[in-house]
């Protein structure tokens, strides 16, 4: 896999998350964001596209060619649960998926130990 052989010194994302801002069963999406951006204040309209991290909406093509771009892929919780096809297309496209979201839920899939990483 080409990507994977660039390693993650080439990539021009930090992390990337691509998807909606939206309210879910274990909190706001942009909150989340805010979060892993380390306090800076993201809004639902927001869209983000720095080396940091990109944070924004994409389909097909465009979106696998952001997570080939990106070291991580957050898997922020949908609205039923922490699986979605996130984690398998990131992961597909070379980025590491880091699953976020209610130690509970996680444990209760078998993902591992909540804290683990």
């Amino acid at each position: 896999m080409l990507n994977a052989a660039n390693g993650t010194r080439q990539r021009k994302y930090g992390w990337a998350f691509v998807g909606g801002m939206h309210d879910t069963p274990w909190g706001n999406r942009a909150d989340m964001v805010s979060e892993l951006l380390g306090g800076k204040r993201f809004s639902h309209d927001d869209q983000l596209d720095s080396t940091e991290a990109f944070v924004g909406q994409k389909k097909g093509a465009e979106m696998f060619d952001v997570y080939k771009q990106a070291v991580f892929a957050p898997n922020l919780p949908g609205a039923k649960n922490n699986e979605c096809f996130r984690v398998y297309e990131s992961a597909i496209a070379g980025a590491i998926p880091v699953i976020v979201g209610d130690a509970h839920e996680i444990q209760r899939r078998g993902w591992g130990p909540a804290g683990a990483i």
